[in-house]
């Protein structure tokens, strides 16, 4: 509303928005913007429902004419540049990419495929252990039924060639399926690997004198389906004939070939079929042998300090939690203290508290051993398979060899990946074997062709050898200058990996190659590093929150400035996490000023078309789903998530590109991290300024004296006051606006240094700053406020503001003059209204609206023709001025008689 003396005016807005054409290097990569300055991005979308809510079905119906599962991706189509994983998209409208992890193979079947297609053995893929390895991990987190030594997949078949259903449900099953073994059906037993031994648990026994037979596939068709049969030769019966529990074991057939039918797809399996018998067994459940398992582990250090009750140990280990150690046995084996043992009760990273004191406190001259539960990885040793049939039997294995190798089958020693709550297993990439590279050149070819992929973010980059932090063995196969959990070995798998996406780029020729970093720092360790020389783009999960302190915002971001400068695209992920949402309320106008925030926090690090903005909750589950109503969802049920997230009216304002400047008189903002400057970490530490093109991260870049290139913000201090941090390099304040200019606009932030102790109070207060210019305010729609030349903003509050001379809207200036000063009661007063549009757009359907507190309007005076007026309401007089053309004006003259 633009008000002149005591008259004021409306509806005087019109938006035009223009798409800025790009041109760089980056072009490429990319399809026209989706939005005019800011590419988004959107994660493993895919398994589209229809909206429940009523005001996202209206949103769908009225652009696509339907509410549907295809409308709600068509919506993300077009409102996302790039998806990260999914399926399903229409690569005409937005670059796809797949996810993958190559230091991993799981236990799909493209693996298998690949391997059956070019004579390969699958063994030859995977990293092996020498010897027993022990893991100072004391559970298995992954939710796979293999690790837990279950099939998976158990099925049944009714008849010899067909399967017919799949025994799913948790036991005791009860399932009486064995009786279809007159008609050659039973139970299958299927899994990745072959396997030799099952226990079965019956809920009662087979009676008659029946029998059984244990059969696998020797022979396969051209489509993988089994055509031939054959019995495995028995090497015991715990069950005696199903007529009891127990467990029965055969060697693994040479010629054991993996099908798919029915409900099997790309498995060994097995068949047990029964015969003969009056009353079939009843079956409750059917296991097998784990191959890795949860025993007693030593972890071995020297002592760094001790006291009467506690013992601390060398870092080596790192657990992930306190108390990691509780329950262990921890006993001094040498040096000062020798010979006692005692228990742990409580423990930090490093310090063990244990039960009794020291009768002897143990010094930095002893060393202990901390006894305690341990993920044991069991060695392959082929000198243990003596009759070389590839199964080391119970015969074999009662005198093995090599006893520090127990291993049954080379698979078993695998390195698993344990420690993810996925219910599929994986194992450990052999990456020093050149099939696994020409592997996923070949399956990111085939997925290319299938599907138009434009590339792939490889999922938890981190996640190598460095993982394995080994207390004993360590021996592998197909490394040995070094062993499981050393610096070199760890060092040598990282360079391979690293080289992998350079020569997948080259192969492939993908746009799109790079890999999740998470929260992760590229600059300070050798595996980031080399990630910077192969990547083309970054995933970057929990970066940006909601509602970012001024300390939260300048510590670690200038990295994503330093990945861009190096050819990088991050993915930046903005969560709602831990900020108004949480702290005030889960409601529709939190969660928009969240999602503000985060959109005005990305247009302060963005460069255009080498960044892409993704908008989430505070979790780390993806997709397209439905939200529901929880502070970690949205404020109300039903909406896709993506149309939840994605600002789109906000994203509509086209404010250019970043202009490069700071307007005169303000200061520059720096970033900070805690970074190690001659071996001393120093914190707070300013490592760049917004206007800089290097920042300084000292011991990371030695070979540059400490400096590394960075993409410069000019983001500036708008309003600061106080002091929040002060150090010789920067001055952060207590409080601060931080804004950036943009050629066609500008963004602000509001903050604070800390988290305020009254956080309700500080979001709910106000602060007003002048504008370098004049602006108007994008609404949450993409409509535009009026005009202002200073903005007033809420604690933790963003703004997109569009500069005034960049948009489309007319300025309607009104002038008011009256015949006689100081009239008198009685008097004809003859009031004369110009208004003139100096504005650069027609000005339609002007209100303009006189108060009339001491005089009465004289009907019929109004001139000239054509204008309305509305006198009804004795207060006000409404003149309505149906156009105002630029540059236009009109004399408005009435006549009012003096109360």
């Amino acid at each position: 509303m633009q008000k002149r003396a005591t008259l004021w005016l409306i509806k005087s807005a019109v938006l035009i928005g223009l798409l800025w054409l790009h041109g760089n290097a980056y072009c490429q990569m990319w399809l026209p913007r989706k939005h005019p300055s800011m590419r988004v991005g959107l994660v493993l979308p895919g398994y589209w429902e229809a909206p429940t809510d009523q005001e996202a079905a209206n949103v769908l119906i009225q652009r696509y004419g339907a509410n549907n599962a295809t409308a709600v991706r068509r919506w993300e189509e077009d409102h996302a540049d790039v998806a990260a994983g999914g399926s399903g998209m229409n690569i005409a409208s937005i670059r796809t990419t797949t996810y993958i992890q190559m230091q991993n193979i799981d236990n799909g079947n493209n693996h298998f495929h690949y391997c059956r297609q070019n004579n390969l053995d699958p063994e030859d893929f995977f990293l092996h252990a020498r010897e027993d390895t022990f893991l100072n991990d004391t559970s298995i987190i992954s939710e796979a039924r293999w690790y837990r030594g279950r099939f998976d997949t158990v099925a049944f078949g009714t008849n010899a060639t067909s399967i017919t259903g799949w025994i799913y449900q948790n036991p005791p099953w009860g399932t009486d399926v064995l009786k279809h073994g007159p008609s050659g059906g039973g139970i299958y037993l299927a899994s990745h690997v072959p396997f030799a031994e099952f226990t079965i648990t019956l809920r009662s026994p087979g009676q008659g004198g029946g029998s059984f037979v244990v059969e696998y596939c020797s022979q396969v068709d051209s489509n993988h389906a089994p055509v031939e049969w054959r019995p495995v030769t028995l090497i015991s019966d715990g069950t005696n004939g199903l007529t009891q529990s127990g467990t029965v074991k055969w060697v693994p057939p040479a010629d054991w070939k993996w099908f798919t039918r029915d409900r099997i797809d790309t498995r060994y399996a097995i068949r047990i079929r029964a015969t003969g018998y009056t009353q079939y067994p009843i079956v409750d459940d059917i296991t097998t042998r784990r191959a890795w398992v949860i025993t007693n582990g030593v972890r071995r250090s020297n002592v760094v300090s001790a006291t009467a009750n506690t013992v601390r140990l060398e870092g080596k280990y790192d657990p992930y939690s306190d108390n990691y150690y509780r329950n262990m046995i921890v006993r001094v084996v040498s040096g000062p203290g020798a010979g006692q043992t005692r228990n742990v009760v409580s423990s930090s990273r490093t310090t063990l508290t244990v039960d009794a004191n020291w009768e002897t406190i143990p010094t930095t001259a002893s060393v202990v051993e901390v006894e305690g539960p341990s993920l044991k990885i069991p060695g392959w040793d082929p000198a243990n398979d003596r009759n070389g049939d590839g199964y080391v039997d119970d015969t074999e294995f009662a005198n093995l060899v090599n006893p520090n190798a127990t291993a049954r089958m080379r698979w078993e020693s695998r390195l698993p990946v344990t420690w993810y709550t996925a219910g599929y297993v994986r194992y450990r990439a052999n990456l020093w074997n050149p099939v696994v590279l020409a592997y996923w050149i070949h399956q990111l070819n085939r997925w290319r062709s299938q599907n138009g992929i434009s590339g792939f973010y490889n999922d938890n980059v981190f996640d190598t050898l460095r993982s394995y932090n080994v207390i004993q063995g360590g021996a592998l196969w197909e490394y040995t200058a070094g062993k499981l959990g050393e610096p070199p070995t760890n060092a040598a798998y990282d360079s391979l990996f690293a080289q992998m996406f350079v020569n997948v780029r080259e192969a492939t020729n993908l746009p799109f190659v790079g890999g999740n970093i998470s929260t992760r720092n590229l600059l300070d360790n050798d595996l980031g590093r080399q990630c910077l020389n192969s990547f083309a783009w970054a995933l970057m999960e929990d970066v940006l929150l909601d509602s970012e302190t001024l300390q939260g915002f300048a510590v670690r971001k200038y990295r994503i400035l330093a990945y861009i400068a190096r050819g990088v695209v991050p993915v930046v992920f903005g969560h709602v996490e831990n900020g108004v949402v949480e702290r005030v309320g889960n409601t529709r106008e939190m969660w928009e000023f969240a999602l503000t925030n985060l959109l005005a926090m990305h247009y302060l690090l963005q460069v255009p078309d080498q960044y892409v903005a993704v908008f989430w909750n505070r979790t780390f589950t993806y997709g397209s789903g439905l939200t529901t109503v929880s502070t970690s969802s949205y404020w109300k049920a039903g909406v896709p998530k993506n149309m939840a997230y994605i600002p789109v009216g906000l994203l509509s304002a086209d404010i250019g590109v970043p202009a490069n400047t700071i307007p005169t008189g303000y200061q520059p903002f720096a970033f900070m991290d805690w970074v190690p400057i001659n071996g001393v970490t120093r914190s707070y530490y300013a490592v760049a300024d917004s206007t800089s093109s290097t920042a300084h991260v000292g011991d990371w870049a030695p070979d540059t004296g400490g400096d590394i290139p960075v993409v410069p913000t000019y983001i500036f201090y708008l309003y600061r006051d106080g002091v929040g941090r002060s150090t010789s390099r920067h001055v952060w304040p207590a409080e601060a606006v931080l804004a950036r200019m943009y050629t066609r606009g500008m963004v602000v932030y509001r903050t604070v240094w800390a988290t305020p102790s009254n956080y309700a109070t500080y979001v709910s207060s106000v602060l007003t700053v002048p504008l370098p210019g004049v602006y108007r305010r994008v609404n949450r729609d993409g409509t535009l406020g009026p005009p202002i030349t200073e903005i007033s903003l809420r604690g933790f509050e963003g703004a997109i503001l569009v500069a005034a001379s960049q948009t489309s809207h007319p300025n309607v200036q009104l002038t008011l003059s009256v015949d006689k000063q100081n009239p008198k009661p009685l008097d004809v007063v003859t009031v004369t209204i110009t208004a003139a549009n100096t504005g650069n757009a027609e000005a339609r359907d002007v209100e303009i609206r006189v108060p009339l507190s001491n005089a009465t309007y004289e009907q019929g005076s109004l001139t000239p023709s054509g204008l309305e007026v509305d006198s009804s309401i004795p207060s006000v007089l409404r003149i309505r001025v149906p156009s105002l053309p630029v540059g236009g004006n009109t004399n408005i003259r009435f006549r009012m008689v003096i109360r």
